[in-house]
This record gives C-alpha cells, structure tokens and sequence, in this order.
C-alpha cells in the first residue's frame, strides 16, 4: 500500500566550522515514483580540507539522479518482484557510489582522503529499508519509544558492544571521533541493511553525528515528542546542540507516516538538497538561520583506508615504479655476475685484486639481498593495497 509521509528537515554549519560537509536529501512524490514513496538521505563528508563536503555531495548527487529520474533499477543487481528488492538495492547503490567516490579520490590530489558516511531510509509499500555505512544514524519513534535502528561504525561503539566501555564514557571519550569504515577509501565496502514494517505515526529520524555528539537520545525523543510539528522538533534540536558549542556541522531529517493521502510535499516538486558542493541548500529554518556558509577550509579529518587494488594517484604509480627499476638492477647485477664467471673477468679496485670467481659471487650476492629485499616490502605493499579497509580512521 502506498505511504504518504510528512518530512521535516533543518541543518547548520555550526559555530566552529567554516564549511557545512554534510549533505542531505529528501524525495516524496511528485519526486519519485512508485514503488517507492520516500527517500530520505544523510551523508556527513569525511576528509576535512580534503572535500569531504564533495563526497557527501557526489553521494547526494547519485541517489538524486538515480530516484528522482527513476533509473535506479539500472545499478541493482537483483529481482524487482522479491520483496527484499529494495535491501539488495540499497547495497548495490551505495557500493555503486562508493567506486565512484574512490575512482575520483584518485582525479585531484586534494581529494585524495575524501569520504562520506551514508544512511539511507527508503520507503515502500509500508515498509522502511535502511543503507548504512559510517556514524550518522536511522531512529524510529514508534508509539512514544526511541530505538535506535543503525549501528555506529566507529571505536567506540565497538568498544561499547564488546562490554569494554560504557556509553557515558564512550561519549566523551577522546577517540570518539575515530570511524571505522566510510565510503570513498576503497573498493570493498560491507554496508548494513534491513527492512521494517512501519505503521501509521511511526517517525523515522536520521541525524549526523555532530547532532548526536551534543544531544542525547532521550532529548530526541522528548523533541519529536514535545513539539507541535516535526519542523519545530528538527529545529530544537539543532539549536541544542549549537546552544551546547555547536563544534560540528548538524543535519537532521524526520519522516512521519501517515494515512494515505494525507501527506503534503515538502516542496511542489518533492525535492529537497542540501549540498554545498552541489550548490543547493534547502530553505533556511529558525534554527539554521544566522551563520552565512564560508567557502575553504573544514575541521572533519580522515586518514585513509588502504587503497583495495587497482591504481590511486601517483603515489601508487611511483611505487611502482621503483619496484620495478629495482627488481631491473638485481637482475642486471645477477646476469653481471654470470658473464664475469663465463669470461673467467677480473677487476682491480683501489690495489686489490678480484679474480672472477670472487667477483661473481659479490655480484650475485648482492642481487640475492636486493632480491630479498624486493620480495620482502613488495610483498607488503601488495598485502596493503589488497587491504579492504584500514585500521580505525580518525575525523
């Protein structure tokens, strides 16, 4: 059955940052087409001076173009009839934006450790299927309950699911920053789906993690809950957490379902963007006015993933480079040495003599250390490259 949604959104840049590298998307009808009545999209870029706001962006930009223009079924590799097409789908989408996202890290240098979080709500035939990599996060507000639906990808909440720290302590821990896996920083990506049964007044809220870095899980509750739209929840809560030193961009977005046809667009066209890289922003709110966007420098930081095959800039091209000019001199030194025993070849150096044998095996025995040498770290560098992701990444 079809849904009708009623979204609400607000974002800020924050009171510390000169660049908002969040990006949001939200599509109801007219903006995309059945079977599918809602998308609702946060991405918080990764990579700080280093365009995490483009790939927020360029993700914004794929699942824009794949809904709104009803091309998605073109990148999912799955049957349109089974029920759980649209889980299949999410993951297909996300690594099909993920391998675009790598593919340009590698264009421009300044891009290089660029990458973006991503949750995905996509709503259909009263069911809601989520797509999620990295730490913003997917709630569901059902019958005045907060549960959250996503799992964060980062250290700490690693550390909290192994018993090993408290949420408290998770919250103000010092490596709080540090995620564990984003799109964009290689080609193997593991990306979290489900799918759940929705029924009439359930909300669904996705947030950034510089919202929920400063606002609790009961104050969203006690939002969504306390206000008189879910306009005025978003709003609060986005002034809470700059009222709280606002260090962080803040997005979030809220989905209540509704009898059928009792859903309004949020714009004539159901399409709202909110992307600096893209240009677009959404229409200002009460909380999100004030604070002009500043083109430069942001404050978000990664280190990048080992690079999962293939060719990333110039720096894997160099490498290569000398692997190969140095396995080309250990060969030339072993043939060298095969020469100098086959012509019975001396050499005199400062007064001393070598007679061949001698010669020989001082050419082959350094190409046996330059060749174990090779061996050694060019297998290590291959293990890196094939990597599928990299130790703990810190914003």
């Amino acid at each position: 059955m079809t849904m009708s949604l009623s979204v609400a959104h607000a974002a800020h840049v924050g009171l510390e940052r000169e660049t908002n590298e969040d990006s949001y998307l939200v599509l109801v009808p007219p903006g995309v087409r059945p079977p599918v009545d809602g998308l609702l999209l946060v991405a918080d870029g990764v990579g700080g001076t280093n365009a995490g706001e483009v790939a927020s962006g360029v993700l914004v930009e794929s699942f824009l173009a794949w809904f709104n223009g009803h091309t998605y079924g073109g990148a999912v590799h799955y049957n349109p009839a089974h029920a759980d097409y649209f889980v299949a789908g999410l993951k297909d989408l996300l690594e099909n934006a993920n391998e675009t996202l790598y593919q340009l890290a590698g264009t421009r240098s300044e891009w290089a450790k660029m990458g973006t979080t991503a949750t995905v709500a996509l709503f259909s035939n009263d069911r809601l299927f989520l797509g999620h990599v990295g730490d913003t996060r997917a709630y569901l507000l059902r019958d005045g309950a907060l549960s959250q639906l996503t799992a964060d990808h980062s250290w700490v909440a690693e550390e909290v699911a192994a018993g090993r720290m408290t949420p408290a302590e998770a919250q103000n821990h010092p490596r709080r920053n540090v995620i564990s896996r984003v799109l964009g920083n290689g080609l193997l990506l593991r990306v979290d789906r489900q799918a759940i049964d929705l029924k009439p007044q359930d909300v669904v809220i996705l947030t950034s993690d510089g919202l929920t870095g400063l606002v609790g899980d009961a104050e969203i509750q006690a939002a969504a809950l306390g206000s008189r739209s879910l306009q005025e929840a978003c709003d609060r809560l986005i002034a809470t957490a700059n009222s709280r030193g606002g260090h962080d961009n803040s997005t979030v977005l809220a989905a209540r379902v509704l009898p059928e046809g009792q859903g309004r667009p949020v714009t004539p066209d159901g399409v709202v963007v909110n992307s600096v890289y893209l240009r677009r922003e959404a229409a200002p709110n009460r909380a999100g006015a004030g604070r002009a966007e500043r083109p430069g420098r942001g404050q978000t930081t990664v280190m990048p993933a080992r690079p999962a095959g293939g060719k990333r800039g110039a720096g894997a091209g160099a490498k290569l480079l000398l692997f190969v000019a140095v396995a080309a001199a250990a060969g030339a030194l072993g043939l060298a040495a095969a020469v100098v025993l086959g012509e019975n070849r001396g050499l005199t150096l400062a007064g001393r003599s070598f007679d061949s044998v001698d010669l020989a095996g001082m050419l082959a025995g350094l190409a046996v250390i330059i060749g174990f040498a090779l061996g050694y770290y060019g297998r290590q560098w291959l293990h890196e490259r094939r990597q599928p992701g990299s130790p703990p990444q810190e914003r």
